[in-house]
């Protein structure tokens, strides 16, 4: 539960969106656990006005510890080689759980 994507993706059951503030180029976007059995306390998103892209992400656990994501050069619709993206079953742990998001 501490994968700030899972947060992102399933913002709308469990966490409560509040615009917490703005700039001229940027929202700031909280988003608070509805949850307690989550290990993250807070999201705040950074996201471009004028893209809607999210450029930051500052996940704040429980602990009080802190995880800092920062995106940058995004590339939207780049034709990409689908053997690049390869899955190997092989690698992966037996007991292992594997989600398909495809």
């Amino acid at each position: 539960a501490n994968n700030p994507y899972f947060a992102v993706m399933r913002y709308n059951t469990n966490f409560k969106p509040v615009l917490h503030s703005q700039t001229d180029a940027d929202y700031l976007v909280k988003l608070t656990s509805r949850n307690i059995y989550v290990d993250m306390s807070y999201l705040l998103l950074t996201i471009d006005k004028k893209t809607y892209q999210v450029k930051k992400a500052i996940a704040n656990m429980i602990d009080d510890s802190t995880q800092i994501i920062e995106l940058s050069n995004y590339k939207v619709d780049e034709k990409l080689d689908p053997k690049v993206f390869v899955f190997d079953k092989e690698m992966v742990p037996q007991g292992t759980q594997v989600i398909d998001l495809r």
